[in-house]
């Protein structure tokens, strides 16, 4: 992170999270509730791997959280827009496939062109260090990183025990 406007940005965000802290501290306060850390933790870790600093806010971000992918798989699209072909072509005669086809391929140039050219002007707004923590969760293979059964919160399991516990499920 380097140019002025991801400086920014990072400052923005991090601004943003400590105004809506205070907001809610007021609301919580103001019902009489008495809140601290702990209760509002998001993440929870019941893995042998420790996580970061890093690692726990940005899992505390939701797996929802996403942000514009680096990679476009066009064949991938592609192949979508041939399925809706296929699936369409039953409704039409003969004589207006063609059209049909055409019409699609059309639509498929102008998207993917239109993905290709946000995928180049889109600022990341996550730092470097939360870019290669989130780089080093999807690559440890010995962890499972799932949502929790109620609410927005994450889990990190040990794979074996993930495993284990699908199986005891199952049978």
């Amino acid at each position: 992170m380097s140019g002025p406007v991801e400086k920014f940005l990072l400052a923005k965000r991090n601004q943003d999270e400590r105004d809506l802290q205070l907001v809610h501290q007021k609301k919580f306060r103001a019902l009489g509730l008495s809140i601290n850390e702990d209760s509002l933790q998001v993440a929870h870790n019941f893995s042998n791997r420790v996580l970061s600093v890093i690692e726990t806010e940005l899992l505390s971000k939701g797996l929802d959280f996403c942000f514009f992918p680096t990679k476009l798989h066009l064949y991938n699209i592609r192949a979508e827009f041939e399925r809706v072909y296929s699936e369409l072509k039953r409704f039409f005669v003969t004589r207006d496939l063609l059209v049909l086809k055409q019409k699609l391929m059309s639509l498929y140039g102008r998207y993917a062109s239109t993905l290709f050219h946000e995928r180049k002007r889109h600022i990341c707004a996550m730092s470097e260090n939360e870019s290669s923590a989130l780089h080093a969760l999807r690559k440890d293979s010995n962890i499972v990183i799932s949502k929790t059964n109620k609410g927005n919160g994450v889990v990190v399991l040990n794979r074996a025990d993930y495993v284990a516990k699908g199986s005891i499920a199952v049978n």
